[in-house]
């Protein structure tokens, strides 16, 4: 399992919804580990095997500085979490969408409902 830190946006839904962290994330966090040498992608669709597995959307553009998930002619969905594997930067947004993103930039979105 990896700490994932909540942003401002998620940690405020927790404090006026009473919702807890593991309803917020799921078990996302629960799927990823620093000894499984594998990375995120291949570690979360190891574990979403029953959703279908990790299914890639291409299009998504994200703003690492407002942390948005941006798709062309849709309203930006703002992050709820992100963490850091090794060298992978994993983030949460809104909507059960997540995207993994690699030192050089490059990323891949999917949903992970």
């Amino acid at each position: 399992m990896i700490p994932f830190d909540l942003t401002p946006v998620a940690a405020n839904h927790v404090r006026c919804t009473g919702c807890s962290e593991y309803e917020l994330l799921g078990d996302i966090p629960l799927w990823l580990s620093e000894h499984n040498a594998a990375g995120a992608v291949d570690q979360i669709d190891g574990w979403y095997r029953h959703g279908g597995g990790w299914r890639d959307h291409p299009g998504f553009d994200i703003d690492l500085e407002r942390l948005t998930l941006n798709y062309p002619g849709d309203p930006a969905l703002p992050a709820i979490a992100q963490a850091q594997l090794r060298d992978e930067r994993i983030i949460l947004f809104d909507g059960s969408w997540l995207a993994v993103i690699q030192a050089d930039g490059s990323h891949r979105v999917a949903r992970i409902d």
